[in-house]
């Protein structure tokens, strides 16, 4: 092998690890696996959420990233949260309770897990998340919550992967050791039947994963804000919804979406991510199911590298009901 070969060869794996490396370290700095959940999971970033529908539910995905590259990124997730009080959901038509004990509804309780991976990296993460609802208002949904949750994670490397140009690079040795990671997050919100506007504070614990560089990400609690209102118009309804989020000492993101219902549960929606991509997600109906799609596609320079993103999603109703629209059936006469 000439010397020309040798350069080529060396500055491949090199890059290769450099990639490797900055997925670690940013992993926690910039968007993480979990984190990009928020809009189909957002009772698992801002635990307040957890139980707000009132009604059970169980939510299902598979994302497929970068679909232009070879052994390209996936996730899976599944998520489920209910209400718990002492009342009674059902009258004899099997039609939800409208009467005042649902005022005594108060604590929600949610469960997570989700897997990723991404090519030599493997990430897990479950989560417990925790809500206690304080009414506000007697003749409409207008609550004040207070959430709790708690994590673990686990990050792997599988070494068999690499291909390092030094053999016995002391760098890249005892990486797949694994170890479970704890931590909590806070989280207030507050709602109504149009309006909603909530606050978490992530990574309490502020755990430092064996990855992590202090010289290069500083890993601080993360910050998340969300805000959004729904107008009803005669036959749908439309909710623009930002989110914005300070995540160590990277800049700010920010996510803004607009969402158009039709009968509460089928939907389109458009969104953009100061991370440079364009989401477009539609969703629809089947009795107790819901199913959607979304496309995300990179608007910068870099997607003709990595192409786009697909993901599916599957969500099950398990109240045992067929509500019109679930804000608008359990409304407090």
């Amino acid at each position: 092998m000439n010397h020309r070969n040798v350069i080529i060869e060396w500055s491949r794996r090199m890059l290769g690890c450099i990639a490797l490396f900055y997925v670690c370290f940013h992993l926690k700095s910039q968007i993480s696996p979990l984190y990009e959940r928020h809009t189909n999971y957002e009772q698992f970033i801002n635990p307040a959420i957890t139980g707000r529908d009132l009604y059970p539910f169980l939510n299902v995905s598979h994302k497929n990233y970068w679909l232009e590259t070879e052994d390209s990124p996936y996730s899976i997730c599944i998520g489920a949260s209910a209400r718990l009080g002492t009342f009674n959901f059902y009258n004899p038509q099997m039609m939800l309770n409208k009467t005042k004990l649902i005022a005594r509804n108060r604590m929600g309780f949610g469960a997570f897990a989700m897997y990723e991976s991404n090519g030599p990296l493997k990430f897990f993460t479950s989560k417990l998340t925790y809500a206690y609802f304080v009414p506000l208002s007697q003749n409409s949904i207008s609550e004040l919550s207070f959430g709790l949750s708690l994590e673990l994670s686990q990050y792997v490397i599988d070494e068999s992967m690499l291909d390092p140009l030094d053999a016995n690079d002391p760098k890249l040795t005892g990486l797949s050791n694994s170890n479970l990671f704890p931590e909590s997050d806070f989280g207030v919100y507050y709602h109504n039947k149009q309006f909603q506007v909530g606050f978490s504070i992530n990574e309490l614990f502020q755990t430092q994963l064996p990855y992590n560089d202090n010289r290069v990400s500083d890993n601080s609690r993360d910050v998340f804000f969300q805000t959004g209102y729904k107008f009803y118009l005669k036959r749908f309804e439309l909710e623009p919804l930002v989110y914005a989020a300070k995540i160590n000492d990277r800049p700010v993101y920010l996510y803004n979406q607009i969402k158009l219902y039709y009968l509460n549960y089928n939907w389109i929606a458009l969104a953009y991510k100061t991370t440079n991509t364009i989401t477009a997600s539609i969703g629809l109906r089947v009795r107790r199911m819901t199913f959607g799609y979304a496309y995300e596609c990179n608007v910068s320079r870099l997607q003709k590298y990595f192409g786009g993103s697909h993901e599916i999603m599957m969500g099950l109703n398990i109240g045992l009901f067929e509500p019109e629209g679930i804000r608008k059936t359990v409304k407090i006469k």
